[in-house]
């Protein structure tokens, strides 16, 4: 009974965080259609990287040493790549297509790990990659071969997949940083250092003047899109620390749905039956990928590998 009941609250709070995440492309979405983009995004890291520090000192008593610097510049700026990229995407592709291409950063986490610290991947982690990113490729081409052809993808997509890109580094190569430290130690580091990344962008983009179109509904999309920083990193943390990180990891296939949510609710945006095609062959390359049955197993790897 009681881990039945562990269970049930781990899930809320797994459905949290995602429902957290889900939301924070359609805040970002609607952000960056009514003020300068790099704006919003600075303005997004300032008050994250104060609440950060706060909480790290609340929580732990810590605070940031200099020492081991290097590798926080370089998280930082893969968070900064992922966060310019997606907020410069999205002004130009929908919260749908960047929640949908989003879903594949466990594809290009295991890819790029294979690459650049030599992780093994077995025959059916191959081919989930190859199948996610057919699916992938339909979403961009909005299932046209035309597009293809001619070359006219979408900018707003492409960047986003620069996006996955930069978050799938940060995840390989912050991985020992948080076994080091820990998770809030490692985000309040990395997110004052992207901070400091988007500054100067977001001076050069200040228009004087954009403050006039300031509305309640920019202000709590501001105020949302800080809270994610936070709790969606809490909440996450809690769930995967009372049911561990291969059962939390299947949640993450949710996102999509909490975006085409709040799309559907807050900017009117609707789902195409090509976009939901190539959101379910992304989700099965992801699921094939990432599930524990198809992974690769210590005793079988010599096997199982593709070199």
């Amino acid at each position: 009974m009681a881990k039945n009941k562990n269970d049930l609250i781990a899930y809320c709070f797994l459905l949290g965080a995602i429902a957290l995440w889900g939301g924070n492309w359609v805040a970002v979405r609607y952000i960056v259609q009514v003020m300068p983009p790099m704006v919003g995004a600075t303005i997004r890291m300032f008050f994250c990287s104060i609440l950060l520090i706060l909480f790290l000192k609340i929580t732990t008593g810590k605070t940031l040493a200099l020492k081991g610097i290097s590798i926080f510049i370089f998280l930082g700026l893969m968070q900064f790549g992922f966060n310019f990229l997606q907020y410069i995407g999205l002004t130009s592709t929908t919260a749908i297509n960047g929640s949908l291409i989003n879903t594949t950063t466990p594809i290009f986490t295991i890819l790029l790990s294979r690459f650049l610290i030599k992780e093994k991947m077995s025959k059916f982690q191959l081919l989930g990659v190859l199948i996610s990113f057919v699916g992938v490729g339909w979403v961009i081409t909005d299932g046209s071969w035309e597009v293809v052809r001619s070359l006219t993808f979408n900018a707003g997509d492409i960047l986003i997949v620069g996006a996955v890109c930069c978050w799938s580094l940060y995840t390989i190569y912050a991985k020992k940083q948080i076994v080091a430290t820990s998770a809030v130690y490692v985000s309040a580091y990395v997110t004052i250092i992207s901070f400091i990344y988007f500054l100067p962008f977001g001076i050069v983009q200040y228009e004087p003047g954009w403050q006039q179109s300031v509305s309640w509904a920019l202000v709590a999309a501001l105020i949302f899109i800080v809270g994610v920083a936070i709790f969606g990193l809490i909440f996450w943390n809690k769930g995967v620390g009372i049911i561990g990180a291969g059962r939390a990891s299947v949640f993450i296939n949710l996102i999509p749905v909490f975006t085409l949510l709040f799309a559907s609710m807050f900017l009117q945006e609707t789902i195409t039956l090509n976009q939901l095609l190539g959101g379910i062959v992304v989700i099965g390359g992801v699921y094939l990928t990432s599930g524990s049955r198809f992974s690769i197993r210590r005793s079988e790897q010599e096997n199982n590998l593709t070199e």
